[in-house]
């Protein structure tokens, strides 16, 4: 294992603008970590902020999470159903608060013992495009980002999957 070349492009985290956590070259520490199901997020947020901190010095930006002031943003552009294989995604308001349900479908869903979840949809910003969403069991936000293609699709963006919009 060597080095990257001094003059390939840096990839650039997409919120921050810095570099992915697991890169600090300047250091030449490299950090992998590799694991399937479970809590992964809130593991790879102790491991990498506490192992970059005392390793490299390097203080890693702040997980994603739900606006520091409140905003009020417009969600009527993102209701509607988005579905994929084996994932279907209803974003719809429920007492003034917008709700992202996520349904596991197909053979996936007899593996889960419920299919069928509901989260707030909370503003990261004031974008009316970001948002967050707080999974069962776990302490770290996951981003939610709405968006339509230049042909004018919509899609959400959830999980590192990208789903179509489907129907209002």
């Amino acid at each position: 294992m060597g080095r990257p070349p001094a003059d390939r492009p840096r990839r650039q985290d997409h919120r921050s603008g810095r570099l992915p956590a697991g890169a600090a070259d300047a250091q030449g520490l490299a950090v992998t970590l590799l694991t399937n199901g479970g809590n992964s997020r809130d593991l790879y947020e102790d491991l990498y902020r506490e192992i970059f901190a005392e390793l490299a010095g390097v203080a890693m930006p702040e997980p994603l999470g739900p606006a520091a002031e409140p905003v009020n943003v417009d969600t009527t552009p993102h209701l509607g159903r988005y579905e994929r294989a084996s994932c279907r995604v209803d974003v719809f308001v429920r007492d003034g608060k917008p709700i992202l349900r996520t349904t596991v479908t197909g053979p996936l869903a007899d593996l889960e013992p419920d299919p069928v979840v509901e989260h707030d949809l909370m503003p990261a910003d004031g974008s009316g495009n970001l948002f967050v969403i707080r999974r069962p069991g776990l302490r770290t936000w996951t981003p939610v980002t709405f968006y339509s293609l230049p042909t004018g699709e919509r899609y959400v963006h959830l999980g590192g999957r990208a789903t179509p919009r489907i129907s209002d």
